[in-house]
């Protein structure tokens, strides 16, 4: 039986961590590293799994917030975070974009967060 797609999602996630991922206290430099590793995830992901996937779904239509990565079939919003400052802050406001998504999307399919 193959591992459930949310596993090999994270999994992939996990993988470019390690490989891109550089720690240090450059803000900027963290920064970069961040939305590299977030970029090579999506990329990855939707190689992988094809027409499946939408990478930087905005949360409504005049908004500058996206989704890193939705699934349109099981209707899962991903968000990565590379970082390991402000988690709780970063948890708190990626559940708030799927609430804003879906309150602004009312035609579209309802996502939840995995």
């Amino acid at each position: 039986m193959s591992a459930p797609i949310q596993d090999e999602v994270v999994a992939i996630a996990k993988e470019i961590h390690g490989r891109l991922w550089t720690q240090g206290s450059n803000v900027s430099q963290q920064t970069k590293s961040a939305q590299a590793v977030c970029k090579a995830w999506q990329a990855e992901v939707k190689e992988i799994f094809p027409d499946r996937f939408s990478a930087e779904q905005r949360v409504k239509e005049q908004s500058a917030e996206k989704i890193d990565l939705v699934d349109l079939q099981e209707a899962v919003a991903y968000e990565l975070k590379a970082s390991e400052n402000n988690t709780h802050f970063e948890f708190y406001r990626d559940i708030f974009k799927v609430l804003v998504y879906n309150e602004s999307n009312p035609s579209l399919t309802r996502i939840g967060t995995f």
